[in-house]
């Protein structure tokens, strides 16, 4: 296979890749403080960083399956003798900042210090019709835990770090 060939095999493969639509799935009932170094690739130039991220979760819709439905519709459980809690909207931001340190290429040092705001309101366990005022709500601001995570990464088989 020549060179061109493969460049455009290559580049053909990945165009499909992204064009092909995947399935996703995802819990939403509260959001995550997990650290997203994993994703973004660790570094093992060794020195100081700082990060600050900021996440923002706006869940003010209820799914099932593939598409949404409505408040009523969750109400209607409750109008039909259920007692299912009604769900206005959560809204989740958090603040992190983080700092890192490696020392080698082998060793890093992480500490994360998350900040998180949460509000929330419900209708409760409403029937039809949903009015303004059934709600309640609650609104929660405060440091969440605090990470420290050390990561060895000398295990690693790469020639070009040996």
């Amino acid at each position: 296979m020549t060179m061109k060939l493969r460049r455009t095999a290559g580049a053909l493969a990945l165009i499909f890749v992204a064009a092909c639509p995947a399935v996703a799935l995802a819990c939403a009932t509260c959001g995550c403080s997990l650290s997203t170094e994993a994703a973004m690739g660790y570094s093992d130039a060794p020195g100081w960083r700082a990060s600050l991220e900021f996440d923002f979760i706006n869940q003010n819709q209820y799914r099932t399956g593939t598409h949404s439905i409505s408040s009523a519709d969750v109400a209607a459980i409750n109008d039909a003798g259920g007692s299912q809690k009604v769900e206005k909207q959560t809204i989740n931001r958090y603040t992190t900042l983080g700092l890192n340190y490696i020392p080698t290429a082998d060793w890093n040092l992480s500490l994360f210090v998350p900040y998180i705001s949460r509000s929330h309101t419900t209708y409760g366990q409403a029937t039809n019709p949903l009015t303004a005022d059934m709600i309640s709500g609650a609104s929660v601001s405060s440091l969440g835990d605090i990470r420290f995570i050390a990561s060895y990464q000398g295990l690693l088989k790469d020639p070009v770090r040996k």
